[in-house]
């Protein structure tokens, strides 16, 4: 009897701690999952600790969340960003960026140039500062080896003095007397169409004769449009039987005089 006592007892407290360890099993194991749920459900940030922030771009261009919310967090004003990134990522209330505008490379019409610039700049809003950045990337070129080897480190932040400095080195400075020559020498070069050298005589004359009347301002145009003209049957045409006023009337006839003899001949 004694020893069977015992035996019920040991099976008893053998039982006892079989149970004790399952639970304690299943405890160890529940909290495994539910950490491993816990590391699927949120990546570490510690994947990231490592990467430097030197530039805003990295966040613009990330789909991560948690990378977007490091980057949110992140004062960009801190960062030191020269003037030529920040036009790059500059925009207008219009919501244009990156603004298609050629390089000035020195050999282009600086008049025709800067009058294109400021036409975007001013449709788009921009600032002296983002003028600046814009026009410090579209030098090219002879203009680029100027500003960026001749010009002090003032000029380069200024916006109306680097204007200044490109005018005066590219620009062309009108002279009423040169223009006068050049108008009274004009005539219609080779292969000219006629509506185009009628259009120069006009922008040459403006620049000649600024403040002529505009009776005399047609009749020095027509003129000049008449003798200058290459095709000599066409002048005489005109001066024979169609006698025009005005230069925009001499320019119709003769492209109906040339129209008219093309289908003859």
């Amino acid at each position: 009897m004694l020893f069977t006592g015992i035996t019920k007892q040991y099976r008893h407290n053998n039982a006892s701690s079989q149970q004790q360890k399952h639970a304690k099993s299943t405890t160890i194991a529940n909290n495994s999952n539910s950490i491993s749920k816990v590391r699927k459900s949120k990546p570490s940030f510690t994947s990231y600790s490592n990467l430097d922030f030197t530039s805003a771009s990295e966040c613009d261009e990330s789909d991560d969340e948690i990378f977007s919310d490091a980057c949110s967090d992140m004062d960009t004003n801190s960062i030191d960003t020269d003037v030529i990134t920040q036009s790059k990522r500059s925009k207008s209330k219009f919501g244009f960026s990156n603004a298609k505008l050629p390089s000035f490379t020195g050999k282009e019409k600086w008049e025709v140039w800067i009058n294109r610039f400021e036409a975007v700049a001013n449709l788009q809003n921009w600032d002296n500062r983002t003028k600046l950045g814009e026009l410090l990337t579209r030098l090219q070129g002879e203009a680029g080896d100027f500003v960026f080897d001749q010009l002090n480190s003032k000029t380069l932040k200024n916006y109306s003095k680097l204007a200044t400095e490109l005018k005066n080195r590219f620009g062309v400075f009108e002279n009423k007397r040169a223009y006068q020559v050049q108008f009274n020498r004009r005539t219609q070069k080779p292969n000219e169409d006629t509506a185009d050298y009628a259009a120069e005589l006009k922008r040459i004359y403006d620049k000649a004769y600024s403040n002529r009347q505009a009776k005399i301002r047609q009749e020095d145009l027509l003129q000049r449009f008449l003798m200058g003209l290459s095709d000599t049957e066409a002048r005489i045409h005109l001066e024979l039987n169609k006698d025009p006023k005005t230069i925009e009337e001499a320019v119709q006839e003769v492209i109906t005089y040339k129209e008219t003899t093309s289908e003859i001949h």
